[in-house]
Parts: C-alpha cells; sequence; structure tokens
C-alpha cells in the first residue's frame, strides 16, 4: 500500500485504537512523556530522524528541516533534555511552508506562542526559552534514534493526536491499521448498543461473542 492511502487509513483511526493494535502485534509503540504542545487534530507520516549531543566547542544546531519531505514528521532526539530547546517559532513556520506534517522532540522547544501562531503540531517533553546554541549540537539525520526507550528509524510512521504520540514500525504499519478498525468497528457497536439503552457490561459481552 502507497504511503498516501496509508495516511488516510491511519488519520482516521485513535491513538487508542493504533495503541491496542500495536499491544497485540507485541510493539507497544507510546512515547511516554511526550504530548502535544501546539497544533490540533491528529497527524500522522513516515519519520525523519535527527539528534543531538553535547556541545563540545564546535558545531551548532544544523538545518536539516530543508531536507525532509513533505507529509514527513521530523522526530528529534535531544536526549530528553528539557533545560535547553531545539526548535522554536521560525523552524515551525519553515516547516509547515515546507509541508512537514508535525515535529515530535525528545526534549523542549521554545517560542511558544509565536509556533502557536503558526499552527505547526509540535510534540515535546515541555518548553524551555533557553537556546539549545551552546549547550547541544547536530549531530546526525536519518539514521535510527531512541526516543523513551523506542528505537525509531526513518520510514518507520509516526502518530500523534491529543492523548500522545505512537510510533508504529514501517513492517506493521499496514496490519497495526486493519486492527485497529477492527477494535473501532466493534467499539461503535458497543456503543449504539449503549445508546439504545443496553448496560455497558452486557454490550462488552455481546461485542466479544
Amino acid at each position: 500500500m502507497d504511503d498516501t492511502k496509508l495516511r488516510e487509513r491511519m488519520k482516521a483511526l485513535s491513538s487508542s485504537a493504533l495503541s491496542d493494535a500495536l499491544d497485540q502485534l507485541g510493539a507497544p509503540g507510546e512515547l511516554y512523556g511526550i504530548k502535544r504542545m501546539c497544533g490540533s487534530g491528529t497527524v500522522c507520516g513516515p519519520a525523519y530522524t535527527a539528534s543531538y549531543e553535547a556541545f563540545d566547542g564546535k558545531g551548532g544546531l544544523g538545518d536539516f528541516v530543508g531536507n525532509a519531505a513533505p507529509g514527513q514528521i521530523l522526530v528529534l532526539d535531544n536526549r530528553g533534555r528539557t533545560d535547553c530547546s531545539v526548535w522554536g517559532d521560525l523552524t515551525s513556520l519553515y516547516a509547515s511552508v515546507r509541508g512537514i506534517e508535525a515535529v515530535v522532540i525528545d526534549g523542549a522547544f521554545r517560542d511558544v506562542d509565536g509556533v502557536e501562531r503558526t499552527g505547526f503540531p509540535v510534540f515535546s517533553r515541555g518548553s524551555s526559552m533557553t537556546t539549545g546554541k551552546g549547550r547541544v549540537k547536530f549531530a546526525r539525520s536519518g539514521v535510527a534514534v531512541t526516543v523513551c526507550g523506542k528505537t525509531i528509524r526513518p520510514g518507520d510512521w509516526i502518530f500523534g493526536d491529543g492523548s500522545g504520540v505512537l510510533v508504529i514500525p514501517a513492517v506493521l504499519a499496514e496490519r497495526a491499521c486493519e486492527l485497529a478498525e477492527a477494535r473501532e468497528r466493534r467499539d461503535e457497536l458497543i456503543a449504539q448498543a449503549v445508546r439504545s439503552g443496553i448496560p455497558l457490561s452486557e454490550a462488552l459481552r455481546n461485542a466479544v461473542k
């Protein structure tokens, strides 16, 4: 299945349904501690990864946003640091103009009010107005990174909504969608039963028959 069709299917799902599907597949995907800070709605797309390391007197924060393709989600591994930022309003504006879907940061960002004005979706551990310049430096992009204990490879799918962020290994993406769709169909039948006056416990029992 091509990325466009997969994106359409995935975007119609909830993070809860996809999380349950990944549990069934033995690949729990939640990035614990990372939440939506700016933007709204559901985002999903293949990951474009980048990592940072401690500043050693050389190097800067890097300009890799222009290398990401429209529809991708940037995943920035700053090793969970929340004492400095690696993202702000200008990078949000640039990413938005480039057609980037969202950014996920294992760390912090700044210019929160400015980022909100761009409408660009940012998921992170928190915010900090302190610059990352002179504190961290860009290390590499397009490589596997570890975020919240989960390995994220370029091309793995990232899904984010108001509940948080999931990583879905590329090889499991289509199957995860199938299982999540089945879960949501089941939940809708339960909801219809409850709306008709059937007790929730009975509706749940009927759904597993």
